[in-house]
């Protein structure tokens, strides 16, 4: 008996099953066929000798007449009511077509249509005839509120939906919601109270640990004049030396390290982790072939002694400070200035904001103050360490920053690093010196006027005075031809200086190609890097060993391209310039090449954000508007700079920016030093820098019958099916110049085809195939 029950039940299931499939279906034919109806298909309500375009064929096109015509727009909600039925079905297992259906059903069909008919919509005849009679009796109001109700009654009894769940399900999700909200806010405040005690347990610590040290008192009651500053070089660390203008008032003590705050220290060079040599590693470098023993540096003399220091009188540097303070006052930005720095150029005001001032409202007044204090412009910015706010204020007499003060500080001297760079002074006087090996590459920008050319020549000169003709070799690029020619036929140049954009654009390719020669010569060599490889030189010369060619073994020098306008190269050749200097700058740190770009127009399109990107080192000079400003250097300011030499640096490994006043060295220094150097050596150019492949066939004529490689790169190409100059560079350890004519021999020998898009490569032809075959059977012959 139980199993005869059983097995009802299932009969039953399965045929609810087919029902509700069966709806389904019905609904995706209904729907179609509404989808897809066409006035013009023959059907029971209009005559047409036209064929039947209706996706449903020709029931489709008569069941949508007469449901459109019937019930209008409320037809396409028929087949949503026979799915949401079979979905039910399959859900309850039970398939109950009861009366209670079938009323809401007809009630939905009308209520549904009167509405579409009141509101001008199309409800075709049970919809006119509907609302025709609901207006008569109710009005147009009570029409929509009754077939409103009648609508809202009608799909629960369809689909047996209860609103009481509905609304019982939407407070059940509230109240998970509201709970998890609590549990959020409970969390929150737990944290903020522990991070509240840990910061109460670090200042207790530290109030603790400062009661055992010698207390220095930064605060100062507001009748008490701020201190005065001078030149931080001058003065020892533990100096207490700045005194207060009024004897008789209280002595307060400032700290004078200004400088060490914003400066790092000069780092010495990279420790070299000494690796064992292979015995088949290649013989020295042949590039340098001058020996410089007994070159003699360019001396000091030659650059101009800096006058003495100038200073402003303590009476004006407090008016100043008087006047920043009541001007602030003016627009509710209250505080004192408590500390006065004089630097050579500006002076910063040290200002104390009293608690609620915001920072940005500060900042915001620098306009107003240059108005008050007639200064041509001021720059307003935190100072690291401190809860001070910085006013930078132009001198009224303006100090210039000589290059020899700098080369002859103690910073300068101690530098190991041959690429050091004397910068200038920081804003509180400091000498600023840096390492062009730590950066690795330089990125410069300036307006006309702004001091960049000076700030290049300080540069080079910096490392004239610093390295050898066989230490560091110079690319020079001046396609203005006015800054960079005093330099010529100095044994530092690798090339002569280079006027065209386009042989700028074959230097950087060939500086990539040397980039990759120099790190399969390191890796022979089992070094890391360009200062690992000379210290492996010099162990082995003191050892007296010899290269391959019995001969002393060579320096591998670092090489310095610099490149006088950006803008220019890439308008010639934008693309392929770009990615040159992107390769130089992610991977010729260690074989010793470093980049130094200098643009007048730091737009978007020249510093494009794939060079930006590997330049983290950057000068910015005075620009033209904060769009610059922030291109160079990601924020404004630069646009505040007073110019001739003022500039903003953006040090390596830092986000803080360094305010510098640039060194000056004047064009007759620069030539002086020059001619001294000339009189040391020639220069030894390297003229397949800026060859181009048609001079270069031309000089060497490129063919199988005068390279020594050809029949080799054949073979290269033939092996791998495809050919490409990189390929040929690579498998080869040629330049790009000599791969690039290689190769358009093997073109017009007709053993390579066109460049094939697709490959990124040129299709190897089969006449190479059976070139490459005659060549060996012949060598074998020999």
């Amino acid at each position: 008996m139980a199993t005869k029950i059983e097995r009802r039940k299932k009969h039953t299931s399965y045929s609810d099953e087919v029902v509700a499939i069966t709806l389904i279906a019905i609904a995706l034919l209904i729907l179609l066929s509404l989808i897809s109806y066409n006035e013009t298909d023959p059907s029971v309500i209009t005559s047409s000798n036209e064929p039947v375009k209706n996706l449903v064929g020709v029931v489709g096109s008569n069941l949508s007449a007469i449901l459109l015509s019937a019930i209008g727009w409320t037809a396409y909600a028929l087949p949503l009511l026979f799915i949401t039925l079979s979905f039910q079905i399959f859900r309850f297992k039970s398939a109950c077509f009861d009366a209670s259906k079938i009323t809401g059903f007809l009630l939905f069909i009308l209520s549904s249509s009167g509405l579409v008919s009141i509101f001008g919509g199309y409800g075709a005849i049970t919809g006119s005839i509907t609302s025709k009679i609901l207006l008569y009796l109710v009005g147009k109001v009570g029409a929509i509120i009754l077939l409103s109700f009648i609508l809202i009654i009608s799909v629960p009894l369809i689909t047996s939906f209860s609103l009481s769940y509905f609304i019982d399900g939407i407070k059940i999700s509230l109240r998970v919601i509201l709970k998890k909200a609590q549990a959020i806010l409970r969390n929150y405040q737990d944290w903020r109270r522990e991070r509240r005690q840990k910061a109460i347990e670090r200042r207790n610590l530290r109030l603790r640990s400062e009661e055992n040290k010698p207390k220095i008192s930064i605060e100062q009651d507001k009748d008490v004049e701020p201190s005065i500053i001078r030149n931080s070089n001058e003065l020892p660390r533990d100096s207490n030396a700045f005194s207060n203008i009024k004897p008789n008032q209280e002595e307060i003590s400032i700290s004078n390290d200004l400088s060490d705050e914003f400066i790092d220290d000069i780092e010495p060079q990279a420790e070299i982790i000494s690796y064992p040599l292979k015995d088949t590693a290649h013989g020295g470098e042949p590039e340098v072939r001058q020996n410089f023993e007994n070159y003699e540096f360019p001396p000091l003399d030659f650059l101009t002694s800096p006058p003495p220091h100038l200073e402003q009188r303590d009476e004006e540097l407090l008016a100043i400070a008087e006047q920043i303070m009541s001007k602030t006052k003016e627009f509710n930005v209250t505080g004192r200035v408590v500390n006065i720095c004089q630097g050579p150029v500006v002076t910063t005001y040290e200002f104390k904001p009293d608690p609620g001032v915001k920072y940005s409202k500060i900042v915001s007044l620098a306009d107003d103050l240059c108005l008050a204090l007639k200064a041509d412009s001021i720059r307003i910015d935190r100072i690291p360490g401190k809860a001070y706010v910085g006013i930078e204020v132009p001198n009224a007499r303006r100090e210039t920053i000589f290059l020899r003060e700098i080369i002859e500080s103690r910073k300068f001297r101690d530098s190991d690093s041959l690429l050091t760079i004397a910068l200038g002074k920081t804003i509180d006087g400091s000498n600023y010196v840096t390492d062009l090996a730590k950066m690795p590459h330089l990125l410069i920008a300036g307006a006309t006027g702004s001091g960049k050319s000076v700030g290049v020549n300080a540069l080079i000169v910096s490392i004239l005075y610093k390295a050898k003709p066989n230490e560091v070799k110079f690319i020079m690029v001046d396609p203005k031809r006015l800054e960079l020619g005093v330099y010529a036929d100095i044994p530092h140049l690798a090339t002569p200086i280079i006027t065209d954009p386009k042989r700028a654009a074959i230097s950087l390719k060939w500086a990539v190609s040397e980039m990759e020669r120099r790190y399969k010569y390191l890796a022979g060599w089992g070094v890391r890097n360009i200062d690992g490889y000379n210290s492996e030189i010099e162990k082995r010369n003191a050892e007296g060993k010899l290269d391959e060619d019995g001969k002393p073994y060579k320096r591998m020098p670092y090489i310095v391209i610099i490149i006088d306008e950006l803008a220019d190269l890439m308008m010639v050749a934008g693309k392929e310039v770009e990615e040159s200097i992107t390769r130089l700058a992610q991977m010729a740190r260690a074989v010793g090449i470093h980049l130094v770009l200098a643009t007048q127009r730091p737009s978007v399109d020249v510093i494009t954000g794939l060079i930006k990107a590997n330049f983290p080192s950057r000068i910015s000079f005075r620009v033209s508007s904060k769009v610059d400003s922030r291109t160079i250097i990601d924020t404004n300011g630069a646009e505040r700079l007073l110019g001739k030499g003022d500039m903003l640096f953006l040090p390596p490994g830092s986000s803080q920016i360094i305010r510098i006043h640039g060194a000056f060295v004047d064009e007759k220094e620069i030539f002086k030093i020059v001619e001294h150097i000339k009189t040391q050596g020639k220069p030894e150019y390297d003229e397949t820098i800026t060859k181009t492949v048609d001079e270069m066939e031309k000089d060497e004529d490129f063919s199988e019958n005068t390279d020594p490689l050809f029949w080799e790169a054949l073979k290269v190409i033939v092996n791998a099916k495809r050919a490409s100059t990189s390929l040929l560079q690579r498998h080869l350890r040629i330049g790009y110049g000599r791969a690039a004519a290689i190769l358009d021999a093997m073109v017009r020998a007709g053993y390579v085809g066109e460049m094939d898009n697709s490959l990124r490569a040129r299709p190897v032809l089969q006449a190479a195939f059976e070139a490459l075959a005659d060549f060996e059977q012949k060598q074998e012959q020999i």
